[in-house]
């Protein structure tokens, strides 16, 4: 399992980081050949979008983990919490900012699910050192330097 996770996380990470950053410099060219010009205004919404699309795609699998090892109630009280926090920012965002608050939202609550999935596993599912290390290399991009924490024992 713990090699399982490892791989698909980095294998994500190399599929998500090109397609997010490839969708936030071509999103206006995106928009012109596939909606014409009048949607060129959305192009911010879009560029948001393809920059949550990198916290998606690691949420899908840290997602099926939960259910492969029985923690389905875990996630379901995530999602939950995390279509509250959505709910929350879109009733206040939307009416001051329109789509670009729902985009936000979106974004908003996308990462905080992440992290929640990731603090549950790491924090009290998996306090092996394979499974840390794993963890900490899959979520290296978001700049977290768990190799030289001292309370984590690796």
């Amino acid at each position: 399992q713990n090699f399982l996770l490892k791989q698909g996380l980095l294998c994500l990470l190399l599929i998500s980081l090109p397609v997010s950053i490839g969708g936030i410099f071509l999103a206006d060219k995106i928009i012109l050949i596939a909606f014409g010009q009048e949607f060129i205004g959305s192009t911010l919404v879009m560029q948001l979008l393809f920059g949550v699309s990198a916290f998606s795609f690691q949420i899908w699998l840290l997602r099926l983990f939960l259910i492969s090892i029985n923690m389905h109630n875990i996630l379901l009280i995530i999602n939950l919490l995390g279509l509250c926090i959505r709910i929350i920012l879109d009733l206040l965002l939307i009416p001051r900012f329109g789509i670009l608050g729902a985009a936000v939202a979106a974004g908003t609550s996308e990462f905080l699910i992440l992290v929640s999935i990731s603090l549950h596993l790491f924090c009290s599912h998996f306090r092996s050192k394979k499974l840390s290390r794993a963890i900490a290399q899959g979520f290296s991009f978001l700049n977290l330097d768990y190799k030289n924490r001292k309370d984590l024992n690796i």
